[in-house]
Formats: C-alpha cells, structure tokens, sequence
C-alpha cells in the first residue's frame, strides 16, 4: 500500500479551505429539491475514484449506501458513460449536451474501428 501524505499536517490552510466547501456543498445538496444526498456522495466517491484514494474509496461507498444510493450505480460509477440508461440518472444526456466542448479530450470510439475517409 502507497503512504499517502498527511495534508492536514503538510497544508493546513488549504484544508480548511477544502472543508469549507465541502460543508458549503453538502448544505446545498441537503436543501436541494433537485439534487441529493445520494448524488453528492456519489459526487465525492468518483473524485476519489479519479484520485485512486482507498480509504475514501471505502468510506465514500459506505456513506453513498447509508444515503439510499444502489449498490449497481456504486459499482458502475466509474463506468458511468457506458452504464445501461436505467442505471444512470436520466439526466445524464441533459448534463452532456451542455458541458463546454473543450471538456472532451479525444472523440470516443469502438476498439477495432477504423474511421472511414
């Protein structure tokens, strides 16, 4: 297992930045009418995915399932594009019409297929 630094310790400023607005962004998604908690664990565990922190991998899933989310959305999080439309909220297409183009890095395609022209 990889040591990971101790932020607190290293940068502390920066964490009680970051724990500012976690405690911002839970209140916004605890007042929501449209978003939830679920969603904002969710939210938490795929940065840690992209992260490849364990611990709050492990911690993140935990709070996602006490939230009411399913265990079939936690699995396929980090699959999320690809997961069947029942699985995935149907927001999802809504959300990715809108994100600015510059997101994407690379158009998506099939392995083993060659574009024509």
């Amino acid at each position: 297992m990889t040591t990971r630094a101790n932020y607190i310790g290293l940068a502390p400023k920066a964490m009680q930045i970051l724990m500012n607005q976690e405690a911002y962004l839970r209140q916004q998604f605890s007042e929501s009418d449209t978003l939830s908690m679920a969603l904002w664990e969710l939210v938490k565990l795929r940065v840690s995915q992209i992260n490849q922190c364990a611990f709050c991998i492990d911690m993140h899933s935990k709070d996602a399932l006490a939230q009411g989310e399913t265990l079939e959305r936690i699995v396929g999080l980090s699959a999320w594009r690809d997961m069947p439309a029942p699985v995935v909220h149907h927001r999802r297409k809504y959300y990715e019409q809108r994100r600015h183009p510059l997101s994407h890095r690379h158009p998506r395609r099939s392995l083993g297929r060659r574009r024509k022209g």
